[in-house]
């Protein structure tokens, strides 16, 4: 069964994730992610799918 899933190689993201206890108001990811941009300082809409602004696959 685990033979059927896709192969993927995830990419660490480079940097310190942030303290649980003072997150970020936007992206949590946004200081340490290459594709961030100020859209990144508000989160997406829950109704968007992906937790994401700028998803690489925005749905499966």
């Amino acid at each position: 069964l685990l033979d059927a899933l896709p192969d993927r190689a995830f990419a660490p993201i480079p940097g310190m994730p942030p303290e649980l206890s003072d997150l970020p108001g936007g992206c949590a990811f946004a200081p340490r992610c290459p594709r961030a941009t100020d859209l990144c300082a508000t989160r997406p809409e829950p109704a968007a799918g992906v937790a994401c602004h700028h998803p690489e696959h925005p749905r499966a």
